[in-house]
């Protein structure tokens, strides 16, 4: 068992293979665990894992990588009760400002990404595949956060950023732009959040209400071609 860092939340992973802990260098911490969380997956969980990615991902994944695949969605039915939401989404850090991205499986966030980095010299990518957005207790603001469950190019960095957009991300031949209002961005997220269980759906909700009503949210209908990111880029600052 060791402890990582993750969303400035101290958490125990109670692992079998040490596939995971390879995965979670960046994170890990000799800091005591102050969430009550230890996470901790049934061989027949893993198995789950290998059957989803074989089915609907077309991969073959080893005992190993699944266990550190079904660990993180341990965690993230975890998070709403420390203010906290996952977003599969990939994170970008620009002027120290956080843009999150989130698609359907194939729907260019990834490609999107990439085109920020080659337009812009000061963007890094904090999160590739799994973002963690949780509100500070200490100042109330929406952090956009790394992790170590990063996707395949392993894009991570264990740092936060203060969240500025969230881009619902769809594929088109023009580049157009479109703030959501607030309600219609937390329904959005709920049902991005399907890892939710019901029992604290309204609790999550209020979240998602208080996150759109801080975060600009928008939905992106762009090409990838190389002005993409320059054209998100500007209208969302207009």
């Amino acid at each position: 068992m060791f402890n990582i860092n993750i969303a400035d939340l101290i958490v125990s992973i109670d692992n079998k293979y040490p596939y995971v802990i390879d995965k979670c260098t960046d994170y890990i911490t000799t800091e005591e665990n102050n969430t009550g969380i230890i996470l901790s997956v049934t061989e027949k969980r893993m198995q789950y894992s290998i059957d989803y990615k074989r089915q609907f991902d077309g991969e073959e994944i080893s005992l190993p990588e699944a266990e550190y695949d079904a660990i993180h969605y341990e965690l993230y039915g975890k998070l709403h009760m420390f203010d906290a939401i996952w977003l599969h989404s990939v994170l970008i850090n620009k002027n120290e400002e956080g843009y999150a991205f989130t698609a359907e499986p194939g729907g260019g966030k990834s490609t999107h990404a990439g085109i920020w980095l080659k337009t812009y010299n000061d963007a890094t990518i904090v999160n590739g595949d799994n973002t963690i957005i949780r509100r500070c207790r200490d100042d109330g603001i929406f952090y956009g956060y790394g992790t170590p469950f990063c996707g395949k190019e392993g894009y991570q960095e264990n740092r936060r950023v203060p969240m500025k957009a969230i881009c619902f991300l769809n594929k088109s031949p023009v580049n157009k732009v479109e703030q959501i209002k607030p309600l219609e961005a937390a329904m959005q997220l709920l049902k991005e959040n399907w890892c939710v269980r019901r029992s604290f759906a309204t609790a999550v909700m209020k979240l998602y209400i208080d996150l759109s009503e801080q975060v600009r949210f928008y939905r992106i209908n762009c090409n990838m071609e190389p002005g993409a990111a320059k054209s998100v880029y500007t209208a969302i600052n207009r």
